[in-house]
């Protein structure tokens, strides 16, 4: 696990699989997407049981993380099932499924 010492040219994105035990691993973590003042994005998944480790890296940065949960197995088939259903829908409807 790579948390310091790494300079990669060009990197827009870091993943984090874990939530570091302290912030300022973190932030040297989130770092390789900010070089010679280049934006970058973070995604850090955490279970329930770390959020008190995301709130110590917010106060230690000073910034709010953005929660978003991931979506489950049911809501994926459902949202592929819907589209599946516009597309049909609309391919019916234009005369365009049947030669």
């Amino acid at each position: 696990m790579a948390a310091r010492g790494l300079d990669i040219e060009g990197m827009s994105h870091v993943f984090n699989y874990d939530v570091p035990a302290d912030p300022d691993d973190y932030v040297h973590r989130i770092g390789r997407t900010g070089r010679a003042g280049r934006k970058g994005i973070a995604i850090t998944f955490f279970a329930p049981r770390e959020r008190g480790q995301i709130k110590a890296i917010e106060n230690f940065t000073k910034k709010a993380m953005l929660e978003a949960k991931i979506p489950s197995r049911e809501d994926i088939l459902s949202r592929r099932d819907d589209r599946f259903l516009a597309r049909l829908t609309d391919l019916l409807g234009a005369g365009s499924i049947f030669p």
